[in-house]
């Protein structure tokens, strides 16, 4: 076979796969009426470019059991504010979601799973209509909690995952055996049935390390997706420029992606093409009711207990508009910007109004 013969059938095998691994996760066929919200989402996307709401991560609390080294709760606690979330709130947001078109509740922390009330959280909502997943690292995670949440609708369980080498993942989440309990979640999910992802944050370091290696070769073998999450310079990372993705780490990273195509990345989870879905697609709230358009950007775009989820989402894209580049890991000058607003801050989140003093949103 020639090599232009060659390239041109490794292009197609990596289309075929990725576009059967994104209606494999992004399809519930067990839940119809999903599936009927899902066609109407797009639908509106592809004709009349109307921006339905995909998903929500609830931050349901900060509390975690994990020491990670990249980890930002701690930063956006905020101590003057007593009030957080309660079941009637969520019950609230959930209504208020659906009218704006979602399709999925994710559910993390902190670490959801040593919550006291998470599955009265999930019992809220009616597991026909939405695609329910949980992120977690996995410490709580055996065969009777899984079980609890396949009962509960839960279909998809994201494990953080940092390296397929025992000591570097320890390391790295701050407690000895946390990677043997994150493996054996993920088996306890598969067993379940479950839609299984592994979440791993990576620097440039760490990307050609042996360990991600590892993790490439596990993931692949278990047959689930690996997102990767392009480490940002916020919480513990905050001012560190040598965990930032260069166009040279960049390049090399899409090469690791032809090769194992089960790569993915949240820029590569839109209705249509890829791009940043902050504030378009998707958004973050936190156990206090502030609403970010993504995780690690601690500007609020406003409070659930004060506005409607609808107002506040409409606002954010004044500033979000599908960026090409992730902004907060991507895009060097916003991450400037971003880092000087976060360090003269008496405390987090940022005021809706420290949007405008970023001008890099398109570099």
């Amino acid at each position: 076979m020639k090599r232009s013969d060659s390239r041109i059938a490794d292009r197609l095998k990596y289309t075929l796969v990725t576009l059967c691994n994104r209606i494999r996760y992004g399809s519930t066929w067990k839940k119809p009426f999903y599936m009927l919200r899902l066609l109407k989402n797009l639908f509106l996307r592809i004709c009349f470019n109307k921006r339905p709401l995909r998903g929500i991560d609830f931050a349901v609390d900060f509390a975690c059991d994990l020491k990670c080294a990249h980890c930002f709760n701690r930063d956006i606690l905020t101590p003057g504010n007593s009030r957080k979330m309660g079941i009637d709130d969520y019950a609230r947001v959930f209504k208020e979601a659906e009218k704006e078109g979602i399709l999925n509740f994710c559910f993390q922390g902190g670490e959801f799973l040593i919550l006291k009330n998470w599955q009265d959280i999930l019992r809220l909502l009616d597991s026909r209509k939405f695609s329910i997943s949980v992120t977690t690292n996995g410490t709580h995670l055996d065969e009777e909690v899984a079980k609890k949440l396949k009962e509960l609708g839960v279909n998809t369980v994201t494990v953080s995952i940092d390296s397929g080498i025992a000591a570097e993942h320890d390391e790295f989440r701050g407690q000895e055996g946390s990677h043997a309990k994150a493996l054996k979640a993920i088996e306890n999910s598969l067993k379940q049935g479950f839609k299984v992802v592994l979440n791993a944050t990576i620097t440039p370091a760490s990307m050609r390390s042996e360990g991600f290696l590892k993790l490439l070769e596990y993931a692949a073998q278990k047959k689930t997706l690996l997102n990767t999450i392009f480490a940002a310079p916020s919480g513990n990372w905050s001012g560190k420029e040598e965990i930032i993705m260069r166009d040279e780490d960049i390049s090399e990273y899409k090469a690791i992606c032809k090769r194992y195509p089960n790569v993915v990345r949240d820029m590569d989870s839109l209705y249509l093409g890829r791009g940043c879905p902050a504030a378009n697609e998707s958004i973050y709230i936190t156990p206090y009711g502030d609403v970010f358009a993504c995780a690690y950007i601690h500007i609020t775009l406003g409070n659930i207990f004060t506005e409607p989820l609808h107002q506040i989402r409409k606002r954010g894209r004044k500033y979000f508009k599908y960026q090409s580049k992730c902004p907060i890991s991507e895009n060097r000058d916003f991450i400037e910007q971003y880092n000087r607003l976060v360090k003269g801050a008496k405390a987090l989140p940022l005021p809706y109004e420290a949007h405008n003093e970023i001008t890099a949103w398109d570099s």
